[in-house]
C-alpha cells in the first residue's frame, strides 16, 4: 500500500472535484450544496496527477472535472438515488439503508469499484475514494455485526482490498466524522487503525491530514486514549 507523498496535493485534487469539500460544516439542507450531503466516490486517475498535479495535463482534469458534473446533475435529480458509473469517477447516495460506501464497494458483488479499477492498460494509475462524513460505526465499520448477520455483509473491512487493485497510490478519505459517532472516540481509532492496515486514510477538510497513531488517527482527543 502506498502513502500518498504529497498531502497537500490530495486535498487540492479533491477541492477541484468535489465543490462539496468547501460547505460549511454545519449541517445545512440539501438544497444548499450541489448534491445531498452524504454521498461516497471514488475517482481512478494517472499516476502522475496524483502525485504532481493537474498542471501538466488539463485534458485530464477537464474529462474528471466533465464525470463530477455529471454526477453532480444525476445524484441531485429529485428521488434519482441510482449509482453513478463513469469512465473514471463513481458516485452513490444513501438508499433505503444502503449506506454510500457500501453501494460503492459491496453491493452487487462489488460491481461499481470493479468497473473502475479492471480497464487494462492503466496498472500505474491511483485511486482516491472519498466519503463526506467517515464510515459509520454502526453499519459500515462494524465486523461484530456482521458475523451475526445473515444475508448481504455490510461492513466495509473486507472489501477495502480492492481499493488496491491498481499499483499507484491510494488513499481513502472523508471531510468530517459522522456526526453520530463523534462522542465514540476510542471506538473511532480502533476503527479508523483498522482502515489503515489496508489503505492510506486521510481527513481532508481545510486542509489534508494523514490518519497515524500519533494523531489518534485523526481522531480529536482532550488527552490520550489508553486502546
Amino acid at each position: 500500500v502506498q502513502v500518498w507523498t504529497g498531502v497537500n496535493l490530495l486535498n487540492r485534487l479533491l477541492a477541484f472535484l468535489c465543490p462539496c469539500l468547501s460547505a460549511p460544516a454545519d449541517e445545512p439542507s440539501d438544497q444548499q450544496l450541489p448534491i445531498p450531503r452524504q454521498y461516497a466516490m471514488a475517482i481512478r486517475t494517472a499516476r502522475d496527477i496524483c502525485l504532481k498535479g493537474f498542471n501538466q495535463n488539463k485534458t485530464i482534469f477537464d474529462l474528471l472535472r466533465k464525470e463530477v458534473a455529471q454526477f453532480n446533475s444525476t445524484l441531485s435529480s429529485k428521488g434519482n438515488n441510482t449509482v453513478y458509473i463513469g469512465q473514471n469517477v463513481i458516485a452513490a447516495t444513501y438508499k433505503n439503508n444502503k449506506h454510500s460506501e457500501f453501494r460503492l464497494l459491496i453491493e452487487n458483488n462489488g460491481s461499481a469499484i470493479f468497473n473502475l479499477t479492471t480497464p487494462e492498460g492503466r496498472h500505474n494509475d491511483c485511486l482516491i475514494f472519498y466519503t463526506y462524513n467517515s464510515p459509520c460505526l454502526e453499519m459500515c465499520l462494524n465486523e461484530t455485526a456482521d458475523k451475526i448477520r445473515s444475508g448481504t455483509k455490510k461492513c466495509i473491512y473486507s472489501f477495502l482490498h480492492n481499493l488496491n487493485s491498481l499499483q499507484g497510490p491510494t488513499a481513502f478519505v472523508f471531510t468530517k466524522i459522522y456526526r453520530k459517532d463523534v462522542e465514540k472516540k476510542e471506538c473511532l481509532i480502533k476503527a479508523f487503525r483498522n482502515i489503515t492496515y489496508t489503505v492510506p486514510l486521510y481527513q481532508c477538510d481545510s486542509n489534508c491530514k494523514q490518519c497515524e497513531e500519533r494523531n489518534n488517527f485523526c481522531v480529536p482527543v482532550d488527552r490520550p486514549v489508553l486502546i
